[in-house]
């Protein structure tokens, strides 16, 4: 398989037209860092933030890192408690509202699980690792939900990005992952290499 092409350039400015919703959906125990940082480096009120994650506790750090941060924040950003995986999603967030959706969700193997070193076992919560036999578990319903449910009729609200960014746990998922997303609509879907050698769809 041909290496990806490293990370495409930078997408132009939002239009200051338009302001697009963007959503990252958890369980993610990751306490708001994406989320913040799209509010911090968007250019300012160009984009509405929402953030769903499963966990109370995470929401509430998220919320203390919201509030330490509010000064370099120039976007707004919405925390909702739900399960992406169980609750019919549209509770937490309007059908077709979203134009971009963002995830770093679990990828862990029930396999590789077993086998990770204890300086992560015992300090993450193993929601927000596992995702079962094949580690893909989230990407699949994140993809459906996404495609059938959140994603905003048009596509992009003329902002330029991609409209789903998901990070995969390797190689081994890449055929998986890009098989689910073509199923379900999405007709660009590129693979590009992290800062970390890792992968991402």
């Amino acid at each position: 398989m041909d290496d990806p092409p490293p990370y495409p350039p930078d997408p132009p400015s939002p239009n200051p037209s338009s302001i697009p919703t963007l959503l990252h959906p958890g369980p993610l125990h990751q306490h708001g860092c994406i989320a913040l940082s799209l509010a911090a480096h968007l250019p300012p009120q160009s984009a509405t933030i929402q953030v769903l994650d499963i966990a109370p506790h995470a929401l509430a750090l998220a919320d203390l890192n919201t509030r330490t941060l509010a000064p370099r924040l120039q976007n707004p950003v919405t925390f909702i408690q739900a399960d992406i995986m169980l609750d019919p999603i549209t509770n937490a967030i309007p059908r077709k509202a979203c134009d971009l959706v963002v995830s770093n969700p679990p990828y862990v193997t029930n396999e590789e699980y077993a086998g990770l070193e204890p300086d992560v076992k015992e300090w993450e919560d193993q929601r927000a690792l596992v995702a079962g036999e094949e580690g893909m578990a989230f990407h699949w319903r994140i993809a459906r939900v996404v495609a059938r449910t959140l994603l905003r009729e048009g596509g992009g609200n003329g902002i330029g990005v991609p409209r789903l960014v998901m990070e995969i746990g390797g190689r081994h998922q890449m055929e998986g992952v890009t098989r689910v997303l073509k199923e379900e609509g999405f007709k660009r879907v590129e693979v590009w290499e992290d800062m970390a050698e890792g992968r991402d769809v």
